[in-house]
């Protein structure tokens, strides 16, 4: 949380479900009641695709949930969707 108070111009977070102090569901349960940062886009990435955390993730407002293996490509066209910034690479 401290990141996006020193940056505040971010356009976008990625998260991962399992983080060392705090899991990805805090951090973007966290988020999501602060005002600042309720509509800030959000994609969690994570080895763990079980169906209650997607579930938990999308109840908090996840913009997206993608498991690993991922395609960088995918990754990164939905960053562009995300944030309107950049364009797709052929």
């Amino acid at each position: 949380m401290r990141a996006l108070e020193q940056y505040p111009d971010v356009a976008l977070v990625l998260l991962d479900l399992m983080m060392p102090t705090l899991s990805g569901l805090d951090v973007l349960g966290r988020m999501r009641a602060d005002e600042r940062w309720k509509a800030l886009p959000c994609v969690i990435l994570t080895a763990a695709g079980q169906d209650q955390r997607y579930d938990a993730a999308m109840a908090l407002g996840v913009s997206d949930y993608v498991t690993k293996p991922f395609s960088p490509r995918q990754l990164y066209a939905r960053v562009v969707e995300l944030t309107g910034a950049g364009s797709v690479p052929s």
